[in-house]
């Protein structure tokens, strides 16, 4: 009887070694249920039971919710943690433009500069947003300012 390889996805046949039957064709890996071994085996459970697995690694993330921060801040934008707490304080805890903290409950986004990498401050996303949309130019801000004043500057 063939059936397919979790890991390899190729077809294997089951075969008969030592203790039971290998279904996954892993025949150097200590096998568990239905002739699997054991990386087969997780695998084939994570798809027949997805709520279950999305519920642990829902925990999972949050347990190491602040390494991944932390990581993502050092390893996106060159600053470790404290480095960016130390701004935060800087900014009294708000954003450099409207002085207003996220609306949404997030932390403040690191505001840079993509032609140096070097960190220029903190932001609300609404004005992160803006400034993207300005595509970093002086020049499209202040036409944009003299767009919004009707000219009068």
């Amino acid at each position: 009887m063939a059936t397919g390889c979790v890991e390899r996805r190729i077809p294997t046949r089951k075969k008969s070694v030592g203790r039971g039957t290998i279904a996954c064709g892993h025949v150097d890996m200590p096998h568990e249920a239905l002739g699997l071994c054991r990386s087969c085996y997780r695998k084939r459970r994570r798809v027949e039971e997805p709520e279950l697995h999305a519920a642990a690694d829902k925990r999972r993330y949050k347990k190491r919710k602040e390494k991944i921060r932390n990581y993502q801040v050092e390893y996106f934008y060159g600053i470790s943690w404290n480095d960016y707490q130390r701004i935060l304080g800087a900014q009294s805890g708000v954003c450099a433009i409207c002085g207003n903290t996220n609306q949404n409950g997030r932390r403040l986004s690191v505001d840079h500069d993509h032609s140096t990498n070097k960190v220029r401050g903190l932001l609300c996303s609404s004005c992160n947003i803006g400034i993207g949309n300005f595509r970093e130019s002086p020049l499209f801000l202040a036409k944009g300012i003299e767009y919004l004043t009707g000219g009068k500057q």
